[in-house]
């Protein structure tokens, strides 16, 4: 399994390979990291991740820009 580095504190984190592309919370320190995109499950992540980006863009037209 990958190992993340905390871009804060430093501290190493084993992330599972299905979790590539996924934003975790280190434990020690709080901060949030991305974790880095692996081949084809990246690429599918990348593509799940802007559709949902357009979604919430649309709803928060929907709220008045809020």
């Amino acid at each position: 399994m990958p190992r993340i580095r905390c871009t804060h504190c430093g501290k190493v984190i084993v992330v599972p390979r299905d979790d590539a592309g996924a934003i975790f919370v280190c434990m020690a320190c709080g901060k949030r990291n991305e974790t880095p995109v692996l081949g084809q499950d990246g690429e599918a992540w990348a593509a799940m991740r802007k559709a949902v980006e357009r979604d919430v863009n649309k709803w928060r037209e929907g709220m008045g820009g809020e």
